[in-house]
């Protein structure tokens, strides 16, 4: 049971989840290019796959795989203080897009299809 009923919010161009308090969620999310996209809860597991949208995901546990584009840039900046990061190439342009991620537990991988 999902005892946060309000876990999507809109704020201008920013599409923010707060999946804190849920049991359980699965979904599979089509986010439009150039929003931006914050992302929080207690676990966490995704799949990232080539967007073309700022990001930010805060949670306590999670297992995150991201698939860059590689046609797009990004700017990471990846905090995990117990677990494992792979590398990812993040680029210095202005035009890249901004992947936050910040878990207390868990990985973030590279993912491929």
């Amino acid at each position: 049971k999902n005892a946060n009923t309000n876990f999507l919010a809109e704020n201008g161009n920013t599409l923010e989840f707060n999946l804190s308090g849920t049991s359980a969620s699965k979904c599979e999310l089509k986010i439009p290019a150039n929003t931006s996209v914050r992302i929080a809860g207690d676990n966490l597991k995704m799949a990232v796959e080539k967007p073309k949208y700022d990001l930010d995901v805060t949670a306590q546990n999670g297992k995150i795989n991201f698939l860059p584009d590689t046609a797009q840039k990004y700017k990471y900046d990846i905090r995990v203080k117990n677990g494992k990061v792979e590398q990812l190439e993040s680029s210095q342009a202005k035009e890249a897009f901004k992947i936050s991620i910040a878990l207390q537990n868990g990985k973030v991988g590279r993912g491929e299809n």
